[in-house]
């Protein structure tokens, strides 16, 4: 099964379903968008989480090169920063609404279970009916 995008784009994409094999041909990522949360959080400051322990903050550091973290305020979910993103990637790269094949939605952690969020993301949005959504629940290996 081969499933044509309306515009003219580079990237081929197969998805395998129950044994079939799609093709998505003339696909193309345009741009990428990313919202962070204001809160920022070093992780020195959390030492109480690590037993106190500042050698294991040194080699959690040194393992992972992470040395702050953004924390969302109470309320604000994945789903919110994503149509942040959405809206803006949308205004930047000054795309149609209307000319938007699909939308993919991953995640570490949905807001809902069912529906799948990317739903809900897809009607905030105002995305089209003929617009596909899902959500994969990868979290980090999905980027």
């Amino acid at each position: 099964m081969t499933i044509q995008s309306k515009n003219c784009y580079t990237l081929l994409y197969i998805l395998w379903v129950k044994g079939m094999q799609a093709k998505f041909k003339n696909v193309k990522i345009r741009g990428i968008s990313t919202v962070l949360p204001e809160k920022e959080i070093n992780i020195c400051d959390e030492a109480r989480y690590y037993g106190n322990d500042i050698k294991k903050i040194d080699r959690l550091r040194e393992i992972t090169g992470i040395n702050t973290r953004r924390v969302c305020e109470e309320g604000v979910t994945a789903s919110d920063l994503s149509i942040q993103a959405a809206e803006k990637l949308i205004n930047d790269v000054e795309i149609n609404k209307e000319e938007l094949d699909g939308l993919i939605f991953v995640r570490q952690r949905p807001d809902y279970s069912i529906p799948a969020t990317s739903f809900y993301i897809h009607k905030k949005l105002g995305l089209s009916e003929n617009t596909f959504a899902f959500d994969i629940s990868l979290g980090c290996s999905g980027w």
